[in-house]
């Protein structure tokens, strides 16, 4: 932006008194912000971008105090652009008002392939953010699965089940279902079988089911998945979760293993969502989390009302052997069996 931009901008932020969806304030009047990764990512992952302004103090009924020394803030600023994957390009403008120096650093958006911007010091999971009015809030891991999604043209409801066909299928709704597609689509039902309708309108891929044709028309869908949850009160130890298979590790040191899996909530007939959390954990040998202790933070669902999706989990076990067990379980709950 130009210099009188900058200078019409920073007092007009200073009439409104607050921040934005696209403006951050940093007073910089003793130095160098040291954290701006969170505005630098959330700023980065939407498309109008956002411009940081350096200078005026919120703190302080949002007045204009100047910053210490433009020439080294602008470096250290691009300095922490740099720790950004991808790396941010600011752009710098300074102007003056009433004798002090006021410095904004304009970050663009990044294209929607490239997202999510994120600081590589804590890892893309933990360090990419998205603006939510004047604040900058962490990605949940859904979020931040979404853009890989994206990027690699997943479409998580046309997996397949591993099962050769259907079963336990609801007969009546998939015909029902076949005789609405032929009603909209009538070169559909003039030229083409029902099974090759079901592949076109991704019920099927190859002959096996999808995902979504599994929760639309199966009777029983969790019969095909692993699950877990509480399955009485009657007793202490009535709880369940997935036990995994001994990791085989090559050679006899502890080695860091990334542990990833994509999970989904319960989703009941009225389209209500368990508030369900889940942790990973470590209850025999070696290993401990990010968090130095062997169970891992709680992932917490993202899914809304009636929304049943996968979100995307990833963890960090560090110093794990091969007598390491890993299971993964209900955070509310502390055995499986």
């Amino acid at each position: 932006m130009l210099e009188e931009e900058l200078e019409k901008l920073a007092i007009r932020v200073t009439i409104q008194k607050a921040e934005s969806q696209t403006i951050e304030l940093k007073s910089a009047h003793q130095g160098c912000p040291t954290r701006l990764y969170d505005s630098l990512s959330s700023f980065s992952n939407q498309n109008e971008g956002g411009v940081i302004l350096f200078g005026i103090d919120e703190k302080d009924d949002f007045s204009i105090k100047g910053v210490y020394d433009a020439q080294d803030l602008q470096k250290k600023v691009a300095e922490q652009c740099k720790q950004m994957e991808p790396p941010v390009r600011a752009l710098f403008t300074v102007c003056d008002i009433d004798g002090k120096k006021i410095v904004s650093a304009e970050i663009p958006g990044v294209d929607v392939d490239l997202r999510p911007v994120f600081y590589k010091g804590v890892g893309r999971i933990k360090g990419s953010y998205i603006r939510v009015g004047e604040s900058d809030e962490q990605m949940s891991e859904y979020e931040v699965y979404s853009y890989k999604a994206f990027r690699k043209r997943i479409r998580d409801e046309l997996r397949t089940v591993d099962d050769e066909k259907f079963s336990l299928i609801n007969n009546e709704r998939i015909s029902h279902y076949l005789n609405e597609v032929k009603k909209e689509k009538d070169n559909l039902a003039k030229s083409v079988s029902d099974d090759d309708i079901l592949e076109l309108m991704g019920i099927t891929k190859g002959g096996k089911p999808t995902l979504a044709g599994l929760m639309c028309f199966s009777i029983y869908p969790q019969a095909y998945y692993w699950k877990f949850g509480k399955t009485s009160s009657a007793t202490a130890n009535n709880n369940n979760g997935l036990k995994l298979p001994v990791i085989e590790f090559k050679g006899s040191e502890l080695v860091n293993a990334i542990i990833e899996f994509d999970w989904a909530a319960h989703m009941t007939g009225s389209g209500n969502i368990d508030k369900v959390q889940i942790v990973v954990e470590v209850p025999e040998g070696a290993g401990l989390f990010e968090n130095g202790t062997n169970v891992s933070d709680p992932l917490i669902t993202t899914q809304e009302k009636g929304q049943l999706a996968w979100q995307h989990a990833s963890v960090l076990l560090k110093g794990a052997s091969d007598k390491s067990r890993i299971t993964i379980r209900p955070y509310q709950y502390e055995s499986v069996t």
